[in-house]
């Protein structure tokens, strides 16, 4: 132990900490990596989600939405859609289909003034998804991915990859996801705010680990993939049907799931284990915005497509005929979007010096009284580098058989509501 003037430092330990929590973000309906997804994932957290009983008096829709009726409208306009007909009407809370003998299709729900409208491009594009149309929406779950660049000899940090699954990176779905994607990094790294009762990833690391605190060095080295998924619900049935009216009795949520991921220097996936404890917590509390009655708005429009995925495979699991389809899986125009091949990556870094104790030694010297300090001090380094995959799938086990009759009712004023043959959108009295 080196011994100084009180003017002095003494330089006990040096304790190095680089906390690397990688939103390695996503969005996909699969849960298994870093995209949007729905998955059979067990839930993180209570979802909040309840059994809806099922009496018309809570179960019966407000609005009856004919995508048939709809589609042949949109085919006789020369010009742009009309707002109203890209925006369905008003529906943007699902309740459920109806699937008449004749083979067209009516989509069930209300107008909800405090969630999104749902656009006619992005029933499209889940469409040609669940459809499986064309090679551009074929193969995968929808989601996107924000990735370190494999392989590259630079930092892989520097500059992450963005990645489209299972639709063009030119939908409006994929920008969308993808700038939510890259917020919730911020989020993590404590560089955005997403609510007053979240805690980034950073923070919750930082003052788990007091810098005084453990062995004389510490390197803590940490990278959190994260990934938006779908929370199925723990009631059951998820749907109710009889005589082709099916109606959503337990819709599908949101949640945000994570594990902790090792990456070799060039930023190659090489083994994973389960999450520290900070990064769970703080994707339970992500999560946990899903189920409050006002989630903030980017995270609205997150479980509105992800309740917009579960209705078209719910179509697409009753093997409703394409045909019937035809303008919104190969004809309906998709505005273009610019969404990115490559964003910065989003890095923190804070370096300190902490002085955790000071002893204080007083000796007689032939010159007098001389008073001498030790101190140990501690420096450090605290550095952050930082998707959202929806594949909802649908069974026949999710799908509760009514009794024959149940929803005669509902039936009957869908169709006596409707005001002509060729209304695609009407009120149900």
């Amino acid at each position: 132990m080196k011994t100084q003037r009180h003017d002095s430092k003494w330089v006990a330990r040096q304790a190095l900490i680089v906390l690397i929590v990688g939103a390695l973000g996503a969005t996909t309906a699969a849960c298994k990596r870093v995209r949007i997804e729905t998955s059979t994932h067990q839930p993180v957290i209570n979802s909040g989600i309840h059994p809806v009983t099922l009496s018309l008096s809570t179960t019966t829709p407000t609005l009856a939405l004919s995508l048939t009726a709809l589609q042949q409208a949109a085919e006789r306009q020369k010009q742009a859609l009309p707002d109203a007909m890209v925006m369905l009407g008003g529906v943007n809370r699902l309740r459920g289909l109806m699937l008449e003998p004749n083979g067209e299709v009516i989509v069930l729900g209300d107008h909800d003034l405090e969630s999104p409208s749902i656009h006619l491009d992005d029933v499209a594009t889940v469409s040609r998804n669940a459809f499986q149309t064309e090679a551009a929406y074929a193969g995968t779950p929808l989601g996107v991915s924000i990735d370190p660049q494999a392989g590259t000899r630079r930092d892989p940090w520097t500059i992450q990859q963005v990645s489209v699954f299972g639709m063009p990176r030119t939908t409006s779905m994929a920008q969308r996801q993808v700038a939510i994607d890259y917020d919730l990094k911020k989020v993590s790294a404590g560089i955005m705010a997403l609510s007053s009762d979240i805690t980034g990833t950073y923070e919750l690391l930082r003052t788990s680990s007091p810098v005084c605190s453990g062995d004389s060095t510490r390197q803590m080295e940490s990278v959190h993939r994260f990934w938006f998924c779908a929370r199925y619900p723990d009631a059951a049935p998820r749907f109710a049907e009889e005589d082709g009216v099916i109606l959503i009795v337990n819709p599908v949520s949101v949640q945000l799931l994570t594990e902790q991921e090792f990456l070799d220097r060039t930023g190659r996936r090489s083994g994973s284990a389960p999450a520290a404890p900070q990064a769970q917590m703080f994707a339970q509390l992500v999560s946990h915005l899903f189920t409050t009655p006002q989630p903030p708005r980017d995270y609205q429009q997150l479980l509105s497509d992800f309740r917009l995925i579960e209705l078209v495979q719910l179509l697409a699991f009753k093997k409703v005929d394409p045909n019937g389809l035809r303008y919104l899986l190969y004809q309906h125009r998709l505005a273009e979007m610019q969404t990115p091949d490559y964003v910065g990556g989003v890095r923190r870094r804070e370096e300190g010096e902490v002085t955790c104790a000071t002893q204080i030694n007083e000796r007689l010297t032939p010159q007098g009284k001389t008073i001498e300090s030790q101190e140990q001090v501690q420096r450090y380094q605290l550095t952050y580098r930082g998707g959202v995959e929806a594949k909802v799938e649908v069974a026949a086990t999710h799908i509760r058989p009514e009794a024959p009759g149940a929803f005669a009712e509902l039936r009957r004023r869908v169709r006596e509501s409707r005001p002509s043959a060729t209304a695609w959108v009407w009120e149900i009295r």
